[in-house]
């Protein structure tokens, strides 16, 4: 697969959980183990993630919900496509 993803993150500070997706799983569909070696990254106001293919394949990103941030949030999330076939 080919693509990048970069998502910039504006507003209150939010934790960024990363772990690596385990064998027979897609990222996509959430893992939800909690044993899993994860890994807690915070996003401050104007921190900008970049996210490579191989990356989203391979690892499983989140920004879980946290009651206890009240304050506005919005990340701008872009991202590449590879080309269309004809």
């Amino acid at each position: 697969a080919t693509g990048l993803g970069f998502v910039l993150s504006l507003g209150a500070t939010r934790t960024f959980r990363i772990h690596r997706v385990p064998d027979g799983v897609r990222a996509v569909d959430g893992c939800g183990d909690r044993d899993l070696d994860a890994r807690m990254v915070e996003l401050h106001h104007g921190d900008a993630t970049v996210m490579s293919a191989a990356f989203q394949a391979g690892w499983h990103h989140q920004l879980r919900a946290d009651p206890d941030v009240t304050d506005e949030r919005l990340a701008l999330g872009f991202r590449t496509r590879p080309e269309a076939r004809p």
